[in-house]
């Protein structure tokens, strides 16, 4: 059985055979839910035992004010909480695959990916016979788009280009270079500036219309133009469109400042959750580098690229 997981810094993506794929929030919080002495918090929350130490993982974690533990260290992978969460992305495909071998394709963040051995081993320390290839996360979206979901070559072009990759995410934005399918290293990096950065600088600008103004109801604001306060309406449309175009020009500098001047450069695609809130703004920066492309799922790129890679491996 093939499985593609992308455990972002913000989301956990999981793809598996069927088609199916499945989300969640990547926190983790101790314990488990209080359903007063009924047992079902087991199945109806995302609840893991990791040596013997129960923890909830998702949204109901942070839900349920559970004690957080944070998963964006660099040492996170041999946490327990990374485990609880690779556990939570297996939960219910580990029984349903009786003797049936499971390949797991994963990433790392770019400036990571020496760590790759270790994530290894730590998805073998959950499931001792389970095998993982470990790629770059942005090159998950070059496979999205070079493969078909039977792991066939589909596009022969992006195969041989000068491609770079911009995957922008919750906390971070990484960008990789690849070269007739083999990375240019020197072109290729991460900066801590994502989705997190622009929902802070919102709450930040909005402290006069909403004291307690969480991320979540920022992410929706982004959609609808709107917060709420004691049920009325505000329209904070320009402030945030004012904040993206700040973040976006901070993310174009890292961008320009490595890929700046190399106009051997043929394709640029914009890929991660944070590509739709900032690609209108970011493509009038980057329509003098290259043509820009975007995958058809900015969003679940990455894991449709693990997956079908699994498939033709």
């Amino acid at each position: 059985m093939v499985i593609g997981i992308d455990i972002g810094y913000g989301v956990t993506k999981v793809m598996t055979h069927s088609g199916r794929v499945e989300t969640f929030r990547t926190i983790v919080g101790v314990g488990k839910p209080d359903t007063m002495g009924v047992n079902v918090a087991d199945s109806r929350h995302r609840v893991v035992s990791v040596n013997g130490n129960t923890y909830t993982v998702g949204e109901d974690a942070e839900r349920f004010e559970l004690p957080l533990i944070n998963v964006r260290k660099r040492n996170h992978i041999e946490s327990l909480a990374y485990k609880a969460v690779i556990l939570s992305a297996l939960s219910g495909l580990i029984a349903n695959t009786g003797a049936e071998r499971i390949k797991v394709v994963t990433g790392l963040p770019v400036r990571f990916i020496g760590d790759t051995d270790r994530l290894k081993a730590v998805y073998k320390s959950v499931l001792p016979d389970i095998e993982v290839v470990v790629i770059p996360q942005p090159a998950g979206t070059f496979f999205d788009l070079l493969l078909d979901a039977g792991g066939n070559i589909r596009s022969s072009g992006y195969a041989k280009a000068k491609l770079g990759i911009i995957d922008i995410g919750t906390y971070t934005t990484d960008i990789l270079m690849l070269d007739n399918m083999e990375i240019v290293r020197a072109l290729s990096g991460s900066i801590p500036i994502g989705i997190h950065s622009l929902a802070e600088q919102v709450i930040s600008a909005c402290a006069d219309k909403r004291r307690d103004l969480s991320h979540t109801e920022v992410e929706t604001a982004m959609t609808t133009g709107y917060i709420t306060r004691f049920g009325e309406k505000i329209n904070i449309t320009n402030m945030i469109n004012h904040c993206r175009a700040s973040v976006a020009r901070d993310i174009f500098s890292y961008v320009n400042s490595v890929w700046g001047g190399k106009e051997q450069i043929e394709v640029i695609v914009l890929t991660g959750g944070g590509s739709a809130i900032f690609s209108p703004v970011f493509k009038e920066h980057l329509s003098a580098f290259a043509n820009v492309t975007e995958p058809s799922n900015v969003f679940l790129s990455n894991v449709y690229g693990f997956y079908k890679l699994g498939m033709r491996l």
